[in-house]
């Protein structure tokens, strides 16, 4: 029967000194601590009590927390929830799915919204709040959807800033090859039109959301590569069309981060129909409506395919705010 050690000092496993073995803390295989070196090097998670290495510690400031990766994980992210569409879409006026992406820079108790919102929370290492992901929207229970979330993020004290942005995914999966390259040509064209929406950092010194390397023209004679262009992309523009080739979308990447729910839900409509209006038309006659004409006549011909007078109306009052 090996000897039982009580009274005797033992090396600490990290600096060496001699300490007595009741002021040693053991950690299961890896040795045994002096208080100093433990404090350093180890914590207990306060949600799952195990101990972990230091670097693997979260510490939340709104709790007082220490957890381990694992729980904080479980305990501050989770997927959206699925929202089947009711088939209404008065107000969007587009059978096109879409999805939202909303980056904040404080979002203090947001973890109480779980399972009262459909949006979901995940981290992204670019801002220093959460980003919350809606799940596949479509019709109007879509918009209806995000206004709830923007509401409870409102009450909330929900903020952003300009690390934050709002992200627009659009759904052509059910579009051909060929309606996509409308979509994408369409999109190069007016690029002015949409800068003049958000504000002027968006455009001019964002690495998140960066000008197009290539041109509308490119688009009519990609032919069946246009998926392998795709794919070969950067997803860091204004307009990514790197999406499609993992989610089947094209993603709108321009406007700034923002938890208005009418800013976002006008935006979403704007986008959808004007998707919607250029996938049919053919490339001579988008290129023509917007390529290389006045700015007035760019601004008409865009808002005009949303066939929305309020919706008009809206946009032009952006645009003047940030003239």
């Amino acid at each position: 029967m090996p000897a039982v050690l009580y009274n005797v000092d033992l090396p600490c496993s990290a600096c060496g000194r001699l300490t007595h073995t009741q002021d040693l803390q053991a950690v299961g295989h890896t040795g045994m601590y002096c208080a100093n070196c433990y404090a350093r090097c180890f914590f207990t998670c306060d949600e799952c009590g195990t101990q972990q290495h230091s670097y693997d510690r979260v510490h939340h400031s709104g709790t007082g927390q220490y957890l381990c990766y694992p729980c904080d994980e479980r305990i501050s992210t989770w997927n959206a929830t699925p929202l089947l569409s009711n088939g209404t879409r008065t107000e969007l006026r587009s059978a096109r799915r879409f999805g939202i992406e909303l980056e904040t820079e404080r979002c203090n108790g947001y973890r109480k919204l779980r399972g009262k919102i459909v949006y979901g929370a995940k981290y992204d290492g670019s801002i220093s709040g959460m980003e919350f992901v809606s799940p596949i929207l479509q019709g109007d229970k879509g918009l209806w959807a995000t206004r709830g979330f923007c509401t409870r993020a409102k009450h909330r004290g929900f903020r952003v800033d300009d690390d934050c942005g709002f992200h627009l995914h659009f759904d052509v999966t059910r579009n051909t090859s060929l309606q996509q390259r409308h979509i994408a040509a369409a999109y190069a064209y007016t690029y002015n039109f949409w800068t003049s929406l958000v504000q002027e950092y968006r455009s001019v010194d964002c690495r998140w959301c960066k000008e197009l390397s290539w041109h509308g023209d490119e688009m009519q004679n990609i032919h069946h590569n246009f998926s392998r262009f795709c794919q070969q992309q950067t997803r860091y523009t204004w307009f990514n069309v790197n999406a499609l080739t993992q989610h089947g979308t094209f993603e709108v990447r321009l406007h700034e981060g923002t938890l208005d729910s009418r800013r976002i839900c006008n935006w979403v409509k704007a986008h959808l129909r004007f998707a919607d209006f250029v996938q049919d038309m053919k490339f001579s006659a988008i290129r023509n409506m917007f390529y290389d004409v006045p700015w007035e006549q760019m601004h008409k011909a865009v808002t005009n395919t949303w066939n929305d007078t309020r919706l008009r109306r809206y946009f032009r009052k952006v645009s003047f705010s940030y003239a």
